[in-house]
């Protein structure tokens, strides 16, 4: 059998982008599977027709080339998940506090005007750190109003994250908030890294 996604053209076989076009994407798996390329979760294409596609094109075909989101939302009751991956720690933490914004502001609508420096910290727990960036992160979107887009991890260790964020101060007249994110919780809380080496976290945030 051919190696997944081999017959895909090379553009198209990296990192899904956050905003990438659904239908396109769903296109080129669409035509992957038809050709029988893709196996797992995707496979089961006829019989979940109406499945949320957008949730399962984590389809891993080595080490380097796969189709990946960097986060997906999940409903709660008076809460709000964010379920994040990532090839390294770095992209997943940068993923997960892309994931968070989204949540109180349309990313489209974000520019990255201004750059500043963040920095957490946590006892040598790297689900704690991660908890410790995001309420960062949130700290800085209560008091300053600064509202991040693109977010370079510059040093990770299991206890302190050091990161270049790029971002604006909130601007009502052109930002639409569509959730107030209270607090990041611990609740179902979890950061792995699965068998094909991709990092998965979740986080769950009260609204």
């Amino acid at each position: 059998r051919v190696s997944p996604l081999e017959r895909v053209p090379a553009v198209e076989r990296q990192t899904l982008p956050q905003h990438a076009a659904r239908e396109h994407w769903t296109a080129v798996i669409r035509r992957a599977w038809e050709r029988q390329e893709l196996v797992g979760p995707i496979a089961q294409w006829e019989e979940h027709q109406t499945f949320n596609l957008w949730s399962r094109v984590r389809i891993s075909v080595g080490p380097r080339n796969y189709f990946m989101i960097p986060y997906e939302i999940t409903e709660h009751t008076a809460e709000i998940g964010v379920r994040a991956y990532g090839r390294t720690r770095e992209e997943l933490f940068a993923h997960m506090a892309q994931g968070m914004m989204s949540l109180m502001v349309p990313p489209a609508q974000i520019k990255p005007a201004v750059t500043y420096s963040v920095k957490a910290s946590a006892a040598n727990d790297e689900e704690r750190l991660l908890v410790a960036w995001l309420k960062e992160l949130l700290y800085l979107f209560a008091v300053k109003k600064l509202i991040g887009k693109t977010f370079k991890i510059r040093r990770l260790t299991a206890g302190c994250v050091e990161a270049e964020v790029s971002g604006e101060k909130l601007d009502l007249a052109r930002h639409e908030v569509d959730k107030e994110v209270k607090a990041v919780t611990y609740c179902e809380l979890s950061l792995t890294r699965g068998a094909d080496g991709l990092w998965s976290a979740q986080v769950i945030f009260d609204i």
